[in-house]
């Protein structure tokens, strides 16, 4: 049987050399792999972005059997932490996934 999915969230920056965004991608990936998960997909919020990747993972847990989130740290929600609890808060309610937060040094800065 395979293992329980989840998803990923990253927001990164204009610039963001791709060595740092693969890392995170991989602090995440350990890190729902010792929950049991499988990251399956990571959706990407960057500022030269014409579309929203935090609408897309919306979309994505309400048509999938992925009941959980992974994030590097609330910041990749949003600079304001209040925002950023407000996002992890929206995913929970209105699609019942539980946000993972990641927080190493690495992925609370990367932003």
């Amino acid at each position: 049987m395979p293992q329980p999915r989840a998803f990923g969230y990253m927001r990164i920056e204009r610039g963001t050399p791709a060595e740092q965004s693969n890392h995170l991608c991989q602090e995440m990936a350990a890190f729902v792999a010792g929950k049991g998960l499988t990251l399956s997909e990571v959706f990407v919020e960057s500022d030269d972005s014409a579309s929203s990747a935090f609408a897309a993972l919306i979309d994505a847990l309400r048509g999938s059997d992925v009941t959980t989130v992974a994030v590097p740290s609330v910041r990749h929600f949003a600079h304001m932490q209040g925002v950023g609890i407000a996002m992890m808060e929206l995913i929970e309610t209105e699609t019942g996934a539980s946000v993972l937060i990641v927080a190493t040094p690495d992925s609370a800065s990367a932003i």
